[in-house]
């Protein structure tokens, strides 16, 4: 579950409850502290990151002004791979300085030693949701629902259940070809109540995989697939994410999103084992986590800030756009549970969906 980081005495931050900061924002901006000029600017960063509508968001708001500020530029991919990863890692010629993505297989990979542990001043002066492993850092909390085209699908599910009910709306279904989120929404389609998902019953979960799946048309890999392929009219509904779909209203696309049933997750930032610029990738950390950058980025994205110092520098219009994460509706994907779980669910969640039954 996410929670406040308790704040250290050096960087006096007020511990507030999660609620009363994502509502309202916090009173004080500690400085951000600014790590060892060992990084330079020829410290050429290789960042890995999703891509598309996010990206432009991440260029702008974090990218170009780090660039700016410090002389040192970064070099933006799109090869969300583990196992890359890991053979970059494990073969010690580790190309990648920092790697964005999901709680469970950063957890796992933390776990296998493929991760250098953060620094602990890159989070000073911050009040963070709580990190699940010092090897993360949870920069933004995402939601993940449902989407659909209005302008095509007028009747469209909004929940789990009706995602799952076909004969009340009949289409083509994308789900995400990875287990955790997916089988979250499985286990809500079945009717289990938010807060009894963990210890998540995984063959109940898979039986209700098993209901929906001559329905998947897509079992979805690259995130902006998750709208594309509703834009293009492959897919009726899809499991997508706000900011995705944000971004696609912005661009003028027919798009919806529901937010009447979701799963809350955050997305951390990772430094490989190895990484050649290490010390830059740090910096770039520190630079990422000030309050009015962080901010900057998620208003563009409609993502909650995981340094809820940035709150105070979202309007009033962003603040209300956000979900609440303590809706009781809505799941919050249990990291700790994943890291004890992962290595075994994974391989039989990717079994499943390859399987021809």
């Amino acid at each position: 579950m996410f929670e406040i980081r308790k704040a250290s005495k050096s960087s006096g931050a007020k511990s507030t409850s999660r609620r009363d900061v994502l509502i309202g924002g916090t009173a004080a901006i500690a400085a951000p502290y600014v790590l060892s000029t060992a990084a330079k600017a020829s410290d050429r960063l290789v960042l890995v990151f999703a891509g598309g509508s996010t990206q432009i968001a991440l260029e702008e708001a974090i990218v170009k002004p780090f660039t700016a500020e410090t002389g040192i530029p970064v070099t933006i991919v799109n090869t969300i791979d583990m196992a890359k990863l890991k053979i970059q890692v494990e073969s010690k010629t580790t190309e990648w300085d920092l790697f964005d993505f999901v709680g469970p297989a950063l957890m796992q990979a933390g776990s296998q030693g493929l991760l250098e542990k953060i620094e602990p001043d890159v989070f000073k002066g911050t009040a963070m949701f709580e990190n699940p492993s010092p090897y993360m850092v949870g920069y933004g909390i995402y939601v993940g629902g449902i989407c659909w085209d209005p302008a095509r699908n007028p009747k469209a599910p909004r929940t789990y259940p009706e995602f799952w009910d076909v004969k009340k709306f009949p289409g083509r279904r994308g789900l995400r070809m990875r287990a955790s989120e997916t089988l979250e929404c499985a286990l809500l389609a079945d009717g289990v109540p938010p807060k009894e998902i963990y210890p998540m019953d995984l063959d109940r979960a898979f039986r209700s995989l098993e209901r929906i799946k001559p329905y998947v048309r897509k079992w979805v890999e690259q995130t902006q697939q998750t709208v594309d392929l509703v834009q293009t009219g492959e897919l009726d509904f899809s499991y997508t994410y706000l900011n995705r779909t944000k971004a696609a209203r912005d661009a003028g696309i027919s798009m919806d999103f529901s937010q009447d049933q979701l799963v809350v997750y955050g997305s951390y930032y990772v430094v490989p084992k190895g990484a050649p610029h290490k010390n830059a990738a740090m910096r770039y950390l520190s630079f990422l986590l000030r309050p009015d950058r962080l901010a900057d980025y998620c208003r563009r994205v409609s993502v909650i800030p995981g340094n809820l110092k940035a709150n105070e520098f979202l309007d009033e219009a962003t603040r209300k756009s956000l979900p609440d994460v303590n809706n009781p509706a809505y799941v919050v994907l249990n990291n700790a549970w994943w890291a004890e779980n992962f290595a075994k669910v994974e391989p039989r969640f990717k079994e499943f969906v390859l399987s021809s039954r």
